[in-house]
């Protein structure tokens, strides 16, 4: 009896061994972010993710970033919902606000309750409508002047605290054989990112940008006004080289800084870290500090926002597995993983960055204001209007003026 017992425990073991083993529920991450450290990042979190549930996988699908919107408006009209989907405020095309607007995402009030960080204010303003979070975020960056502290210490001149400061320090360099801050104002975003560091300068509620941008408050403000006129400010009294509106930022911009020509760059975060420590040469120290202030009584303040971020489309399946990988990635150890690629969490953490650098912009990170317009329509005006300060081509007044007209030919 013993051995019948022993045989049938034997073939059933058999016969579960031969069993097909029960498949993986797949979770579907849409991003364009295939360049620089990010896929390690993503590889690490996916792998933690997946050790801690066995039954579950992520395939990464990377669709180009010019294509990026249009295509994942396109499969979610077909009807299909990648479950991990990156939807970016204002890039490309403005994703998030207009996915929020056609009412495809969940609100993640009630997740955000249970097993996530206490985010950074800013970080999460960006991805908040009318009281609901719609995005979560992986990462954050912030824009500084970084500088060449060999130059700054060749021509004997410390940090500037005020545009005025900057205006001399720019003199002080030319008399020493250098021009003052690279500027890639002719890709558009470097200056609109410009006139958003003035913004939250010349508006201290830093409140006016978002009400101007959903259609409540006009452009023609005294603050908005004012934003514009220290750009031609700076630009007129030689802070940026001759010719920025023809110069790009990842090239012409770059080589400015890293052959020396130029003392400072802006705008800088941690994506450009790795080119800088490959295209400065050997000796080469910089650092960074924040836009210097219109006024000396003014606190200091960077622009920023969120960097990567994901969403959860309300009709995708297996929502819950989606929320717990978003768990993963915004817990300590994912936040040492960030650090180690040289990106910011969102949160604050108790983290030794290995560099100076990466530090100092963590901390920038607790007084980042928004750098963000989320209709469209507004975007490009901003970003070519000020491509037009640049050239000299448009006034402040008119470059508000324009904003408004824009304004009058949205539907809301």
């Amino acid at each position: 009896m013993r051995k019948t017992w022993i045989l049938l425990a034997l073939l059933l073991l058999c016969a579960t061994l031969m069993l097909p083993a029960a498949p993986k529920t797949t979770l579907r991450l849409w991003s364009w972010n295939n360049e620089g450290d990010y896929p390690a990042v993503f590889e690490q979190i996916i792998a933690r993710f997946e050790t801690a549930n066995p039954n579950a996988e992520v395939e990464i699908q990377w669709v180009p970033y010019t294509e990026y919107n249009e295509k994942l408006k396109a499969t979610i009209a077909a009807g299909d919902y990648p479950e991990i989907p990156e939807i970016h405020p204002i890039h490309p095309g403005s994703p998030m606000y207009s996915l929020y607007q056609a009412g495809e995402l969940l609100s993640l009030n009630d997740a955000l309750k249970t097993g996530f960080p206490k985010y950074f204010p800013s970080a999460l303003a960006d991805l908040t409508f009318e009281g609901n979070t719609y995005s979560i975020p992986l990462d954050v960056n912030n824009l500084t002047v970084f500088y060449n502290k060999n130059i700054f210490k060749k021509v004997g001149q410390k940090i500037p605290e005020t545009v005025d400061d900057l205006i001399s320090l720019g003199k002080a360099l030319k008399a020493g054989g250098y021009m003052g801050i690279a500027h890639g104002a002719k890709d558009g975003w470097p200056a609109g990112d410009l006139y958003f560091q003035m913004l939250a300068y010349s508006d201290g509620s830093h409140t006016m940008l978002r009400k101007a941008d959903f259609g409540k408050l006009t452009w023609n403000r005294p603050e908005f006004i004012e934003a514009a006129l220290q750009i031609l400010k700076m630009n007129a009294n030689g802070v940026f080289p001759p010719g920025t509106a023809a110069v790009d930022y990842f090239t012409g911009a770059v080589q400015l800084f890293t052959q020396q020509k130029t003392a400072m760059f802006y705008p800088a975060g941690s994506w450009i870290v790795g080119g800088f420590d490959t295209g400065f040469p050997e000796g080469v120290e910089y650092g960074l500090f924040p836009f210097p202030r219109i006024s000396k009584v003014q606190d200091s303040a960077s622009t920023g926002g969120v960097a990567t971020n994901w969403g959860v489309l309300k009709k995708a399946k297996n929502q819950d597995l989606v929320l717990a990988f978003y768990r993963i990635a915004a817990d300590m150890k994912s936040a040492q993983i960030l650090i180690d690629h040289s990106m910011i969490p969102p949160y604050a953490v108790n983290i030794q960055a290995k560099r100076e650098i990466l530090a100092d912009m963590i901390k920038a990170q607790a007084i980042a204001q928004t750098r963000f317009v989320f209709t469209p329509e507004l975007h490009s005006q901003v970003m070519s209007g000020v491509q037009g300060l640049f050239t000299g081509e448009v006034s402040a007044a008119q470059f508000v003026a324009a904003l408004d007209r824009v304004e009058k030919t949205i539907k809301r």
